[in-house]
């Protein structure tokens, strides 16, 4: 697998995306939706990691990879 095959987000242009423009588009879809405006996708890795923790996966603490 390659690097490109690891992204979460990648765009059709084939660059990275920066980590503004995913949590600019996560607000515009947010706000638009939900009417929710104070939140970012580092809120939201928050959000999972207490919600696996609480359903009974043992918490893990390390470091990701650099792509």
């Amino acid at each position: 697998m390659n690097n490109d095959e690891k992204l979460l987000f990648k765009p059709n242009n084939s660059t990275y995306c920066r980590r503004s423009t995913i949590n600019n588009e996560l607000k515009r879809v947010l706000k638009k939706e939900l009417n929710i405006t104070d939140i970012s996708s580092h809120s939201l890795r928050h959000t999972f990691g207490t919600h696996c923790i609480e359903s009974g996966m043992a918490p893990v603490v390390g470091e990701l990879p650099i792509v």
